[in-house]
């Protein structure tokens, strides 16, 4: 048993020995009802008059369950090997989650709403943080967390940044889905957002609105498209030669203070639901008034746009058959102020 900050963690005893790397096994309990299994990678010679970096893997769906060992599979092992840890000395945290408390939720499916509670899977590796970070036996740069995954494990990063927005330094979501009426939580975080446009998992149209909403709020993060390119992306991307420099020049300039949790807000937007039936896309929404109402090609092509002058009105019908013919597929954008709610019809 290992004692980080105050809060015990109980630790399987195994390691793993990759690419001249090593990984420790370890469970997180901090008395709530999900038990975390996570991975551990600690810089070689450390020395205590120093502070290092922390590097937060989320995996995809295809690594989830109890193993606590899968959640690897697709780790970057050549960011920590001999040659880049020289360069780059850093922890490394790969929690696990299970297919049953996923790291995000998307109740309403295609639409990117994500609830404003996160999932017993979250709420752990958020807890886990804390005590990585407040614990008197590492030495962790809280103002130097980054953060990385790939497909359930890129919806994880875009979510994890709306929950602790001022804590990471850098984001890295690959083929990941994030909810834009968030966007505003993230403006304050570095991204480099990767996807490929024939992905047939993840369409990669949830990149494109999340780069267009950041983009809107004068943040727009950095965003590399790989043309004819399915979902596993990845390999490809974590090979870029600037990613690993780029990322670990990122530094929060507001230094991050432990034990206390900022108070967050979110820009007023309104909650949008589309349905599309019968060639026609009824639009219903609460909250605040959008001035403007947009229909999207999923190639970013303008379909529609019109202008909500009337006060009191709370829902649009758009009628298909009076715009340019699409392919079945489009995207929903509301304006209101400076922000925007987008949301794919399909």
């Amino acid at each position: 048993m290992l004692k980080y900050g105050g809060i015990f963690i109980l630790f399987q005893l195994a390691t793993v020995f990759s690419q001249d790397t090593e990984f420790t096994a370890h469970r997180f309990d901090n008395g709530a009802d999900f038990i975390l299994p996570y991975m551990f990678h600690p810089p070689q010679n450390i020395s205590s008059d120093k502070r290092y970096p922390l590097l937060i893997f989320f995996h995809g769906a295809g690594e989830w369950g109890d193993d606590n060992y899968r959640q690897l599979a697709n780790f970057p092992y050549h960011f920590i090997n001999s040659i880049n840890s020289a360069a780059y000395p850093c922890y490394a945290l790969a929690p696990q989650c299970t297919e049953a408390d996923a790291w995000t939720s998307f109740p309403r499916y295609p639409e990117v709403y994500n609830p404003p509670t996160p999932t017993r899977s979250m709420a752990q590796v958020l807890a886990l943080l804390d005590t990585l970070c407040e614990s008197d036996t590492l030495f962790v740069d809280t103002n130097r967390i980054y953060v990385t995954g790939q497909s359930l494990g890129g919806e994880a990063v875009f979510d994890i940044v709306t929950r602790a927005p001022h804590r990471f330094a850098a984001a890295n979501p690959i083929c990941g889905i994030a909810d834009t009426a968030k966007a505003e939580l993230m403006k304050e975080t570095p991204f480099w957002i990767f996807h490929g446009t024939e992905d047939d998992i993840t369409d990669v149209n949830y990149s494109r609105i999340i780069v267009e909403a950041l983009t809107g709020l004068g943040t727009p993060p950095r965003y590399t498209e790989y043309e004819g390119a399915g979902h596993n992306v990845w390999t490809t991307a974590y090979d870029e030669p600037e990613l690993l420099p780029w990322l670990f020049d990122q530094e929060r300039s507001t230094p991050v203070h432990t034990g206390k949790k900022a108070a967050h807000s979110y820009r007023k937007t309104p909650t949008l639901k589309a349905i599309k039936t019968n060639r026609k896309i009824t639009l219903s929404w609460t909250g605040i008034l959008p001035y403007e109402i947009g229909v999207f090609s999923l190639s970013g092509k303008c379909l529609y746009k019109a202008a909500v002058t009337t006060s009191d009105r709370i829902g649009w019908t758009i009628d298909l058959n009076n715009i340019a013919s699409g392919n079945g597929c489009y995207l929903v954008r509301l304006r209101c102020g400076n922000a925007s709610v987008i949301t794919p019809v399909f």
